[in-house]
């Protein structure tokens, strides 16, 4: 079948026999011929929506509209128990409104009627939705299966958003290095069509080098941020948001970002982790006028306050204590604040000695900025001036930088160190550790020590347009 060729990448020869199917037919090879070329679409005519290979097209122009970021109206969606179910979540995704209809069966019948690539569609979607609607466990077990039964069916069209999606679950799970290991992959690969969102997740993976709108448009903000240029950083988050508009769930992305850039923002993400290699470790902004906010590194320069250092060792739990003072903006009851500060429950016979010791350093250490005292069974915290504080509940492990950096290309242990600021030695000592974990794997080439990131479920793309599926990249855990 001309379809399934397509789809299966085997362009060669298959518009002009297509020419002679139905024209909703011939209009879907096509579509999909241009799509995994990259020349221009077809201009879309109208059809019966009974027509042969009519409800196929209908789902083709919606799903294309929302994963190119593309503006304007949703086509209807296909009166199909396939299609119609897709068409639907593509738009309640792209206008950010609740699904309402049932993916499982939609699936269902992928599977019966011998549609993969449908099948693979119906869990990329499950993904996403869950993701947005806050159960990113049952999400990254859908994206995990997208990935799989994409690859086990060798449709690199479906490879890609099945990647692509596993790579936002990925990040939104706070393993940047892993969604920048699979995007990196997918962008040498997919056509332009996916280039607008895979680089929005890369550069929001910590990447670097984005070539479209929207993900250029981050990166301004981000160099107009550190610059202090608040002029700049709002033109170019509003050129994200306009770079994104058809898509809702990336629009929430820029809202975040556009949050976490701007120290005064009425309200920030619940859930910052997703945007830390994008923005930077974590710092608290102390005020005598009432609690703490947090803020990122990249939005410092807008900040006209002492900074207060942590330091190693010591410090840091001095620094976790001003953190969880300043946020407070309160007193908190004593095994509250131990608890929040130390991460284990506070039992006095055995912890009152250290707490105590915690409190006489950060007295010390805060002196001139706030003064730290125990009322009875409550701790507080006077703030005299403003000041920043790091937490170093939010910042993010040397491992992590360390695993990022070996997802964005940086092979050898000195170009790993240099890409993290940390010194030679204490990079080789974590890359050890890593390996023997099983975080990232080292090879030995000639004298070198090579070391890459995996992800388990993610295979790329390469096997299945070069037709070698015998030696997968990563296997399954």
């Amino acid at each position: 079948m001309l379809h399934a060729a397509t789809l299966r990448g085997e362009l060669d020869g298959v518009l002009e026999p297509a020419a002679e199917l139905p024209p909703a037919w011939a209009e879907l090879i096509a579509c999909e011929h241009a799509l995994a070329t990259g020349a221009p679409e077809p201009s879309a005519a109208v059809h019966e929506p009974d027509a042969p290979g009519a409800w196929l097209l209908a789902l083709f122009r919606i799903r294309t509209r929302v994963t190119g970021l593309r503006t304007g109206p949703l086509p209807a969606a296909p009166p199909h128990p396939i299609a119609g179910p897709l068409a639907h979540a593509w738009s309640a995704l792209a206008e950010g409104v609740p699904f309402t209809g049932d993916l499982t069966a939609a699936a269902t019948l992928a599977r019966r009627d011998e549609w993969p690539a449908l099948a693979v569609e119906c869990a990329a979607l499950a993904a996403l939705l869950a993701a947005r609607d806050g159960d990113p466990r049952a999400a990254l077990v859908h994206a995990r299966r997208a990935s799989r039964m994409a690859r086990t069916e060798s449709l690199p069209q479906s490879e890609y958003l099945a990647g692509l999606v596993l790579a936002r679950l990925r990040r939104l799970t706070a393993h940047p290095h892993l969604a920048g290991r699979i995007l990196a992959s997918l962008r040498a690969l997919a056509p332009p069509h996916w280039g607008p969102w895979m680089e929005w997740e890369l550069v929001l993976a910590g990447g670097t080098g984005p070539t479209t709108p929207g993900a250029t448009a981050l990166v301004h903000a981000r160099e107009a941020a550190s610059s202090a240029d608040s002029a700049g950083m709002h033109a170019a988050l509003a050129a994200a948001a306009q770079a994104t508009q058809g898509f809702q769930l990336l629009v929430a992305d820029a809202r975040a970002v556009e949050a976490m850039l701007t120290p005064d923002a009425e309200t920030t993400p619940e859930d910052e982790r997703p945007f830390a290699a994008f923005a930077g470790d974590a710092y608290v902004l102390c005020s005598p006028d009432g609690p703490g906010r947090r803020i990122r590194a990249v939005a410092l320069p807008f900040v006209d306050a002492a900074r207060v250092d942590g330091g190693e060792g010591r410090g840091k739990r001095i620094a976790t204590l001003a953190a969880v003072l300043g946020l407070a903006g309160g007193a908190l009851a004593e095994d509250e604040c131990f608890e929040r500060v130390y991460g284990f429950a506070y039992v006095p016979e055995m912890h009152r000695g250290s707490f105590d010791v915690l409190l006489h350093r950060a007295r010390a250490a805060l002196e001139g900025h706030a003064r730290v005292e125990r009322e009875g069974d409550r701790v507080t915290m006077t703030i005299a001036r403003p000041f920043v504080v790091p937490d170093p509940r939010m910042v993010e492990p040397a491992e992590a930088r360390i695993l990022r950096a070996i997802a964005s290309g940086n092979e050898t242990a000195r170009d790993i160190a240099a890409a993290t600021d940390l010194s030679l030695r204490q990079t080789q000592m974590l890359l050890k550790s890593l390996a023997d974990e099983g975080e990232c794997a080292a090879e030995k080439r000639g004298r070198a020590m090579l070391y890459r990131v995996e992800d388990t479920t993610f295979s790329e793309p390469t096997r299945a347009i070069r037709g070698d599926r015998n030696t997968p990249v990563a296997d399954d855990r």
